[in-house]
């Protein structure tokens, strides 16, 4: 039996609570909130739960296989440390930290202490993006051209970290998913209107090498709520609609074909530009809620001892990526370079 505690009922606090309560071979043991009316709400469902207010009794429960920390993200690195430093596995929201320099001392840390640190990139255990990785993976839309993401909604509003930090990693881990690398350039414009010094809009453009793009608008400052990915290849294109619950994935059998004129050429210009439309395809995907399915990888990599695949490599890897954007940011839409450190034989990113 894996026993478990919970510290933080805010929005996936929850969550957490009602996906783990009655999975086979798991135990809630306790969970904690500062707010007495999040601890009143969740008795009044699980009557059984114990509770508490105090992380601390979290922490010093000595017979806790696991901690899930969904708390703001200021306070992961000292509730991290705590867990791991008390020997208990840990599952944490993203992102992992709020500095690189952490972020690196946490997966050092769980490396140390020989405990899973595995970071909450839910959309890496959603159906419709494992399908979109299979097109990608399997050749089907040829070579990706660019991708690009819009993550948007009016609301909920963050105090604690800007819309970046808050909206863009759940991309960025997409994008890291379905191309295998982290951009090695950055740029990031955006807007502060609700909050002084909290953007609440960003527009970013990633550099991956070999011509590869990436593009992401991410706002909690919009009238339409957005959750979208689509990928652009020299074959094909795909589209993921998070917010599609019939056919969240698309596959439009569209591209540019470069006919060649009788005579013969020597430039760009005597290249004949054709478009192909041949319709859309809408692959079968499995439905079953994400958290569910992030919620038992992490109980499995528990009992197998196998690394996951958000683990404390891509969780430290992708703070470097968002410090690089949030810099760019600063000034203005400078194109900044991603400093990714060396990885170690342990640290290393699963894919």
């Amino acid at each position: 039996m894996i026993k478990i505690g919970i510290i933080g009922l805010g929005y996936w606090g929850p969550n957490y609570v009602r996906n783990l309560v009655g999975m086979d071979g798991v135990s809630v043991e306790l969970i904690c909130d500062q707010d007495s009316a999040a601890l009143a709400r969740i008795r009044k469902n699980y009557p059984f739960l114990k509770t508490t207010t105090a992380s601390e009794q979290v922490l010093e429960t000595k017979d806790l296989d696991a901690v899930i920390v969904a708390t703001p993200a200021g306070a992961h690195f000292s509730l991290v440390s705590a867990a791991l430093e008390a020997d208990k596995h840990v599952l944490v929201e993203k992102p992992l930290a709020l500095d690189p320099v952490q972020g690196r001392q946490l997966a050092k840390l769980a490396t140390r202490k020989g405990k899973t640190l595995m970071v909450a990139y839910t959309f890496l255990y959603n159906a419709a993006v494992r399908k979109l990785k299979e097109l990608v993976d399997s050749g089907e839309l040829g070579d990706v051209y660019y991708l690009h993401a819009a993550r948007t909604n009016l609301g909920p509003v963050r105090r604690d970290v800007n819309a970046l930090w808050d909206l863009a990693p759940h991309d960025l881990s997409i994008f890291y998913y379905l191309l295998g690398k982290w951009p090695g350039q950055v740029s990031a414009t955006g807007g502060t209107y609700l909050q002084d010094n909290v953007a609440d809009v960003e527009f970013a453009s990633l550099h991956y090498g070999a011509g590869v793009m990436g593009h992401f608008h991410v706002s909690w400052l919009d009238p339409r709520k957005v959750r979208q990915v689509t990928v652009v290849g020299s074959k094909k294109m795909a589209l993921f609609d998070d917010l599609d619950s019939v056919s969240p994935v698309k596959l439009f059998d569209k591209g540019v074909m470069k006919n060649r004129f009788e005579k013969a050429y020597s430039s760009f210009e005597e290249f004949k530009i054709m478009t192909r439309d041949a319709g859309v395809i809408v692959p079968k995907v499995a439905q079953e809620e994400p958290v569910k399915v992030q919620c038992r990888h992490f109980i499995d990599c528990l009992r197998e001892g196998r690394p996951p695949l958000s683990g404390a490599g891509l969780g430290s890897e992708m703070l470097y990526v968002l410090k690089a954007l949030d810099q760019s940011l600063s000034h203005k839409g400078r194109l900044q370079r991603v400093a990714l450190p060396a990885r170690g034989p342990r640290s290393a990113v699963v894919s």
